[in-house]
């Protein structure tokens, strides 16, 4: 897989690829924010979770440099998956007491496959930040 990257003919039509998928989903401007309490709601529903995994299963996911072959889904699976791996696993690695509590500040993108690690995991309760931070909207509108 890391050879397409050294070898130009290869990398161009991954590039032309990745290229047709940008101009598919058309412009794609940084969306301003006007309050940061709705926006982390907005991004901590279950629904908007779900739908930014659905990115992964789609894009350079698909990519064949041949028919049939798993090039995009080994991609994004040494890039993506693995990342989040990795991240749970230093979370994995802070001494903890029982009694202890860890918040994990993160870009909401991370959350669709951090949530099933955590919530899966013997050693963790996974507690969504939403009923926080929904508390936190209450209280911004009085």
């Amino acid at each position: 897989m890391g050879a397409v990257f050294g070898d130009s003919v290869r990398l161009s039509k991954l590039e032309a690829y990745n290229d047709s998928l940008m101009k598919a989903k058309g412009s794609q401007a940084a969306k301003k924010v006007n309050n940061v309490i709705d926006e982390l709601v907005r991004t901590n529903q279950p629904e908007h979770i779900k739908e930014r995994l659905g990115v992964y299963l789609s894009g350079l996911f698909c990519y064949e440099e041949t028919e049939g072959d798993f090039w995009g889904v080994d991609f994004e699976t040494s890039r993506w998956y693995s990342r989040n791996l990795r991240i749970f696993r230093n979370i994995q690695r802070i001494p903890r007491s029982a009694d202890d509590r860890i918040l994990l500040i993160i870009g909401g993108e991370h959350l669709n496959l951090l949530y099933p690690f955590f919530d899966a995991s013997p050693e963790f309760e996974l507690v969504s930040a939403l009923p926080y931070l929904e508390k936190a909207k209450e209280a911004s509108l009085q």
